[in-house]
Protein backbone atom coordinates (compact mmCIF):
# COMPACT_ATOMS: atom_id res chain seq x y z
CA UNK A 1 0.00 0.00 0.00
CA UNK A 2 0.85 3.35 -0.42
CA UNK A 3 0.28 4.74 2.88
CA UNK A 4 2.31 8.00 1.73
CA UNK A 5 -0.24 9.23 -0.71
CA UNK A 6 -2.51 8.67 1.47
CA UNK A 7 -1.06 10.67 3.93
CA UNK A 8 -1.02 13.36 1.59
CA UNK A 9 -4.70 13.61 1.28
CA UNK A 10 -6.10 14.85 4.44
CA UNK A 11 -9.61 14.08 3.85
CA UNK A 12 -9.84 10.33 2.22
CA UNK A 13 -7.11 9.66 5.05
CA UNK A 14 -9.34 10.84 7.94
CA UNK A 15 -12.41 8.79 6.30
CA UNK A 16 -10.69 5.83 6.27
CA UNK A 17 -9.38 5.80 9.45
CA UNK A 18 -10.81 8.61 11.51
CA UNK A 19 -7.67 10.34 12.12
CA UNK A 20 -5.59 13.56 10.44
CA UNK A 21 -2.50 12.45 9.61
CA UNK A 22 -0.56 14.24 12.12
CA UNK A 23 -2.66 12.29 14.55
CA UNK A 24 -1.96 9.35 12.64
CA UNK A 25 1.76 10.31 13.02
CA UNK A 26 1.60 10.68 17.01
CA UNK A 27 -0.09 7.30 17.30
CA UNK A 28 2.21 5.45 14.82
CA UNK A 29 5.29 5.73 17.69
CA UNK A 30 3.62 4.48 20.48
CA UNK A 31 1.83 1.60 18.40
CA UNK A 32 5.18 0.32 16.87
CA UNK A 33 6.78 0.50 20.41
CA UNK A 34 3.52 -1.84 21.72
CA UNK A 35 3.83 -3.99 18.74
CA UNK A 36 7.45 -4.47 19.54
CA UNK A 37 7.03 -5.33 22.80
CA UNK A 38 4.03 -7.96 21.77
CA UNK A 39 6.42 -9.02 19.22
CA UNK A 40 9.64 -9.88 21.33
CA UNK A 41 7.26 -12.00 24.31
CA UNK A 42 5.01 -13.92 21.42
CA UNK A 43 4.48 -15.16 18.12
CA UNK A 44 1.80 -14.02 15.51
CA UNK A 45 -0.55 -17.05 16.92
CA UNK A 46 -0.01 -16.18 20.82
CA UNK A 47 2.40 -18.56 21.50
CA UNK A 48 5.12 -17.60 23.57
CA UNK A 49 8.06 -16.63 21.33
CA UNK A 50 11.71 -18.54 21.56
CA UNK A 51 13.49 -16.76 18.78
CA UNK A 52 13.84 -13.57 17.05
CA UNK A 53 11.12 -12.47 15.45
CA UNK A 54 11.74 -12.37 11.64
CA UNK A 55 9.07 -11.35 9.46
CA UNK A 56 8.81 -13.46 6.14
CA UNK A 57 6.81 -14.20 3.61
CA UNK A 58 2.29 -13.19 2.97
CA UNK A 59 2.54 -12.68 7.15
CA UNK A 60 3.99 -8.97 6.81
CA UNK A 61 2.73 -6.01 6.32
CA UNK A 62 5.54 -3.96 5.54
CA UNK A 63 5.75 -1.42 7.75
CA UNK A 64 4.56 -0.41 11.34
CA UNK A 65 2.58 2.30 9.49
CA UNK A 66 1.05 -0.45 7.41
CA UNK A 67 -0.11 -2.53 10.44
CA UNK A 68 -1.27 0.58 12.63
CA UNK A 69 -3.31 1.62 8.51
CA UNK A 70 -4.64 -1.84 8.62
CA UNK A 71 -6.04 -2.30 12.01
CA UNK A 72 -7.41 1.37 11.66
CA UNK A 73 -9.09 0.65 9.17
CA UNK A 74 -11.13 -2.81 10.50
CA UNK A 75 -11.36 -0.80 13.54
CA UNK A 76 -13.02 2.59 12.06
CA UNK A 77 -15.18 0.96 8.95
CA UNK A 78 -15.43 1.77 6.13
CA UNK A 79 -16.13 5.28 4.66
CA UNK A 80 -19.55 4.13 4.97
CA UNK A 81 -19.09 3.12 8.64
CA UNK A 82 -19.42 -0.47 7.99
CA UNK A 83 -17.14 -2.66 9.32
CA UNK A 84 -15.19 -4.38 6.20
CA UNK A 85 -15.04 -7.96 5.98
CA UNK A 86 -12.02 -10.11 6.19
CA UNK A 87 -12.23 -10.62 2.70
CA UNK A 88 -12.39 -7.30 1.40
CA UNK A 89 -9.32 -5.85 3.69
CA UNK A 90 -7.08 -9.07 2.71
CA UNK A 91 -8.36 -8.10 -1.04
CA UNK A 92 -7.37 -4.52 -0.31
CA UNK A 93 -3.81 -5.04 1.86
CA UNK A 94 -2.81 -8.05 -0.63
CA UNK A 95 -3.34 -11.12 1.89
CA UNK A 96 -4.87 -14.12 2.51
CA UNK A 97 -8.49 -14.16 4.48
CA UNK A 98 -6.38 -16.24 7.02
CA UNK A 99 -3.28 -13.63 7.41
CA UNK A 100 -5.94 -11.08 7.84
CA UNK A 101 -7.96 -12.51 10.68
CA UNK A 102 -4.39 -13.56 12.54
CA UNK A 103 -3.45 -10.34 12.31
CA UNK A 104 -6.44 -8.80 13.04
CA UNK A 105 -6.20 -10.99 16.32
CA UNK A 106 -2.79 -10.11 17.48
CA UNK A 107 -2.98 -6.11 16.43
CA UNK A 108 -6.57 -5.04 17.64
CA UNK A 109 -5.41 -5.44 21.42
CA UNK A 110 -2.55 -3.20 20.62
CA UNK A 111 -4.06 -1.01 19.17
CA UNK A 112 -6.88 -0.60 21.58
CA UNK A 113 -4.40 -0.31 24.33
CA UNK A 114 -2.29 2.82 22.29
CA UNK A 115 -5.38 4.49 21.49
CA UNK A 116 -6.03 4.47 25.31
CA UNK A 117 -2.97 5.91 26.34
CA UNK A 118 -3.06 8.28 23.37
CA UNK A 119 -5.75 9.85 23.99
CA UNK A 120 -5.36 10.29 27.86
CA UNK A 121 -2.13 12.04 26.92
CA UNK A 122 -3.76 14.35 24.67
CA UNK A 123 -6.87 15.51 26.80
CA UNK A 124 -4.19 15.68 29.26
CA UNK A 125 -2.12 18.33 27.07
CA UNK A 126 -5.29 20.00 26.15
CA UNK A 127 -6.34 20.44 29.51
CA UNK A 128 -3.32 22.22 30.52
CA UNK A 129 -3.26 23.95 27.33
CA UNK A 130 -6.55 25.94 28.47
CA UNK A 131 -5.55 26.04 32.29
CA UNK A 132 -2.49 27.60 31.13
CA UNK A 133 -5.14 30.59 29.14
CA UNK A 134 -5.60 31.94 32.73
CA UNK A 135 -8.77 32.04 32.34
CA UNK A 136 -11.08 30.46 35.41
CA UNK A 137 -13.41 27.50 34.54
CA UNK A 138 -16.34 26.05 37.05
CA UNK A 139 -15.91 21.73 36.59
CA UNK A 140 -18.62 19.96 38.31
CA UNK A 141 -17.09 16.86 39.22
CA UNK A 142 -19.57 15.78 42.15
CA UNK A 143 -21.13 12.35 42.02
CA UNK A 144 -23.79 12.25 44.55
CA UNK A 145 -25.35 9.02 45.88
CA UNK A 146 -28.91 8.43 45.09
CA UNK A 147 -30.77 6.83 47.94
CA UNK A 148 -32.96 4.13 46.69
CA UNK A 149 -36.11 2.28 47.70
CA UNK A 150 -35.16 -0.95 49.29
CA UNK A 151 -38.15 -2.93 49.02
CA UNK A 152 -38.61 -6.04 47.86
CA UNK A 153 -39.84 -5.86 44.20
CA UNK A 154 -41.59 -9.24 44.17
CA UNK A 155 -44.47 -7.83 46.65
CA UNK A 156 -45.61 -5.52 44.56
CA UNK A 157 -45.19 -6.73 41.22
CA UNK A 158 -48.00 -9.82 39.62
CA UNK A 159 -46.48 -10.70 37.01
CA UNK A 160 -49.41 -9.77 34.90
CA UNK A 161 -48.28 -7.53 31.37
CA UNK A 162 -50.37 -4.78 31.35
CA UNK A 163 -51.72 -3.94 27.53
CA UNK A 164 -52.69 -0.64 26.80
CA UNK A 165 -55.27 -0.14 24.03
Amino acid sequence: MLINDLLKDAKQFRALTSLLPEEFGGLLSKFESAFDRYIEKYNLDGTPRYNKYSPRGEKILDSSAEKLFFILVYHNGSPMRQNPTQEFLAFSFGLRQEMCALWIKVLLPILEKTLHQYKAKQNVNQINEVLQTGETYLVDVTERTVQRDTYEQEEFYTGKKNSIR
